[in-house]
């Protein structure tokens, strides 16, 4: 951790409730109220007493005295208060919600004027503007059937983050192939599932789409991006995809540089962990700014982090978008190869998706094979790399852990090679120091 200011054992921090106003709608004033209050009351557990200088609607901002914030840089700070009051669901009246947090950061001390005091507190609200809102932000009331869904999709994302640190909803894992070669591996994309009562696994796919509605992604997708470095830990030679929303893609989510740096300096203590770690978004026309997005995708690939850009051709991303992304891997949206069979214009479809793809992205994979037909129209089109459930389904364990250790190291190799240096590791010592 980074030491701050020695001399100084006061705080200033303005903490922002992003969906306060959407708690308000959804389920009224006093439920946002007591989630304020909560907020407080956090913030006391975590640095002890603190005061309350300035209350204003969503904002709350205290003036706080802990020696322990001093090991702390600032972003590291907000960081961590952020995720741990995230973390669990605030309960009142037998409802369960997530509260959405970022949060801003001034050293002050006695020597501090009042000028200084009132200019300082101006900074902290403008600093909050770093982390833009990504909760639904209204203060005109909701409709029944609006006011129904938002409680419905807090529900169910409440529900799908207690099974995930619950254990009792976890990955699955489906092989990136060779067409010519199933046995040969790129990497496994993961997909989330849990067990319904039945024991049958079950697709995600409802609450990681409430997430989305609720504006609320990066506090999930946060959350499997450091499971899946778990499972790199654990498997020094597997490669792994995890899919995470394009909005995710910041480093502001809950401050000005504050929301991956955890994960940023577990990828710069273990430099192996990167070069095997892929990010996939799908539809990158919900990406930040060009401007915001490009350093933090440099920092990514500073550390050997790769991108993948998943259903391309079936969601709105252009191609203009995904230039300016440069993803390492594109994936071909399966509804091509699945509707390849009715005529002869979908079945010409796919060859020049595959070309065009091939101009944005080093690796392309053709997704959809789920029949021998399926598999020829791929290597008629010489796809490179496919995936389907005919090469492959989804599986808890992976090939790799049960095969031949030559045969994963050999998998390793061809990753490796795909990639030529493009993605790698740097060298030690020449790591970012964000």
């Amino acid at each position: 951790m980074k030491a701050v200011e020695k001399e100084s054992r006061h705080y200033l921090l303005t903490v922002r409730l992003n969906n306060y106003s959407a708690l308000c709608a959804a389920y009224g004033d006093e439920l946002a109220s007591n989630a304020l209050k909560h907020v407080r009351r956090s913030l006391e557990r975590h640095l002890g007493k603190v005061l309350i200088a300035a209350v204003e609607s969503e904002e709350l901002t205290v003036l706080a005295e802990n020696r322990l914030l001093e090991s702390y840089s600032p972003d590291e700070l907000i960081e961590l208060l952020c995720s741990i009051i995230s973390a669990e669901p605030f309960r009142c009246a037998d409802v369960d919600v997530l509260l959405d947090i970022c949060a801003a950061y001034r050293p002050v001390d006695s020597s501090t004027s009042s000028a200084d005091f009132e200019r300082l507190l101006a900074e902290a609200a403008a600093e909050l503007e770093f982390a833009h809102p990504r909760s639904i932000s209204t203060w005109r009331p909701m409709s029944a059937k609006e006011e129904a869904r938002y409680r419905a999709d807090m529900a169910r994302s409440v529900q799908l983050l207690k099974a995930i640190r619950r254990r009792t909803a976890f990955f699955v894992w489906r092989p990136i192939a060779d067409p010519k070669d199933r046995g040969r591996i790129l990497y496994y994309d993961g997909r989330l599932r849990y067990a319904n009562e039945s024991g049958q696994q079950v697709e995600c796919d409802t609450a990681i789409t409430a997430f989305e509605r609720l504006g609320l992604t990066h506090i999930v997708d946060l959350q499997l991006v450091s499971d899946v470095l778990d499972e790199l830990q654990a498997d020094p030679l597997a490669r792994l995809s995890v899919p995470i929303s394009a909005k995710s893609l910041s480093a502001n989510i809950s401050g000005r540089e504050a929301g991956w740096n955890e994960i940023f300096t577990r990828l710069r203590r273990d430099p192996a962990l990167g070069p095997r770690l892929i990010l996939e978004v799908a539809d990158t026309s919900d990406l930040r700014s060009h401007d915001d997005l490009e350093p933090f995708l440099d920092r990514l690939r500073a550390l050997g982090v790769r991108l993948a850009v998943g259903r391309f051709g079936g969601l709105a991303s252009s191609v203009e978008q995904l230039i300016d992304v440069a993803p390492d891997i594109i994936k071909i949206d399966s509804g091509f190869l699945h509707t390849a069979h009715q005529s002869d214009r979908s079945r010409a479809r796919v060859g020049p998706l595959l070309d065009l793809a091939r101009t944005v992205a080093r690796m392309v994979v053709l997704d959809g094979v789920a029949s021998s037909w399926h598999l020829l129209v791929a290597l008629d089109e010489e796809a490179e790399w496919v995936a389907g459930s005919y090469v492959g389904g989804t599986s808890i364990g992976r090939d790799w852990i049960n095969v031949n250790y030559g045969d994963a190291v050999a998998g390793m190799s061809s990753f490796n090679h795909a990639f030529g240096d493009h993605g790698s590791a740097p060298p030690k010592g020449q790591h970012t120091t964000h």
